[in-house]
């Protein structure tokens, strides 16, 4: 048997590679930044990191397919892994923009691609954020 997580429970959630369902990926991100103590104003950050990240990710991607996101706690913050197949694998240029909101509401992010799918990694925590 599997020894338990050190970092705690890890939640899966799987939806359609469609900007219009990245609602839910942010409601899941929200509840669960809301039970670790985040602020409302970390909450909303958190949000718009989590969304930049997935519509970067979705950009692309091989239709129809979903989006598989692991969000865990990790030292107190929350840690979000997504990952999508997509139809190539060149890394897509990030919006400077997004580029420079992330660096402001993330503790840490990464981007790239592996095994013709886009993947992403964020981890934030509470002091970051707020």
């Amino acid at each position: 048997m599997d020894e338990p997580d050190p970092s705690g429970p890890k939640v899966y959630l799987a939806v359609p590679a469609d900007a219009r369902y990245l609602r839910i990926v942010r409601l899941m991100a929200a509840g669960l930044a809301s039970d670790l103590g985040y602020s409302l104003d970390a909450i909303d950050d958190l949000r718009i990191a989590v969304d930049e990240l997935c519509a970067v990710t979705i950009d692309g991607a091989v239709v129809p397919t979903d989006l598989r996101l692991t969000y865990r706690e990790v030292d107190g913050g929350l840690t979000i892994e997504g990952t999508c197949p997509a139809t190539e694998e060149k890394v897509p240029e990030m919006h400077r923009m997004a580029q420079e909101l992330l660096n402001m509401l993330a503790a840490d992010y990464s981007f790239g691609t592996a095994g013709g799918s886009r993947n992403f990694r964020l981890r934030t925590y509470e002091e970051v954020i707020s």
